[in-house]
Formats: C-alpha cells, sequence, structure tokens
C-alpha cells in the first residue's frame, strides 16, 4: 500500500471514530438517553479524544518506521508491527467500554479502527524477509547421487 493512502486510511479512520461519537452522544442526549441533571457529553468526548491521541502515537511511530525505506530490516518492521499491534489492543479494549446499549456504533467505530491497526501490521510482516526463502544456489545445485 502506498505511504499517502496508507496515511489516508489511519487518519480517516482516527476521524470516524471522534465524528462517530459526536454524533452517537449529541442524539441520545436530543433523545432523552441521558438524565438531564447530569454532567454534559462533553466529558465523554474529551475522553474520546484523548483517548485517539494515545492510539495515535503507537500508530505513527509504526507508520514512521514502516513506511521509510531507510528501515527496511526485519527487526524494524517486526517493531513496527507490534506498534501496530498496540494501537489495535487499545482500539479494541476502548470497544469493548463502549459497548453498552445506545452506544454500539462507537463500538464499532473502535472496532474498524483495530481492524485497520491489525491489518496494517500483517502488512509490516509480509514486508520482512524471510528466513525460508529458496537461494538460488539451491535452485541451481543437483541432486545427491
Amino acid at each position: 500500500m502506498r505511504i499517502v493512502a496508507k496515511a489516508v486510511v489511519i487518519l480517516f479512520s482516527l476521524m470516524a471514530v471522534m465524528a462517530t461519537a459526536y454524533y452517537t452522544l449529541g442524539k441520545n442526549l436530543q433523545a432523552g438517553v441521558y438524565p438531564t441533571d447530569a454532567d454534559s457529553i462533553g466529558i465523554p468526548l474529551i475522553e474520546t479524544a484523548s483517548s485517539l491521541i494515545v492510539i495515535l502515537v503507537p500508530l505513527t511511530f509504526a507508520f514512521l518506521i514502516t513506511s521509510i525505506t531507510f528501515f527496511r530490516k526485519r527487526v524494524v518492521l517486526f517493531i513496527g508491527a507490534f506498534l501496530y499491534l498496540c494501537g489495535a489492543v487499545l482500539a479494541a479494549l476502548l470497544a469493548f467500554s463502549w459497548f453498552m446499549p445506545n452506544h454500539y456504533s462507537i463500538a464499532a467505530a473502535y472496532v474498524f479502527l483495530a481492524i485497520v491497526a491489525t491489518t496494517f501490521a500483517v502488512f509490516a510482516f509480509r514486508k520482512s524477509p524471510s528466513n525460508h526463502a529458496v537461494k538460488r544456489d539451491a535452485l541451481n545445485a543437483r541432486p545427491l547421487p
């Protein structure tokens, strides 16, 4: 996947989570799901924004070290894949925290973010060279009698 497309997908999935949280909490407030004497919906919105910043940190580092051609060593690619998986685990945990009635759409948006991060981790694993690659000498070798 191209570098710009990967960055756009990561940013789109983060913005989709925030937009879904804003829309869902606003509609729940208008529908009367929350008590009128309770705190505003600003607290969950700030919590969502801060959790997205926390998820953005490992995703950004993973994106940088897997996209720059200078860092094509196997260990660095595995570190990048590990950071993508850290972001995916954080997103999955946040999806479980929002998995309650009237908030399922927010949980689904976090699940989408976790799937995106896991997919990029798989892409990073696939970039790394394999130890089991067939060598040229093995292809030209004659079988033993």
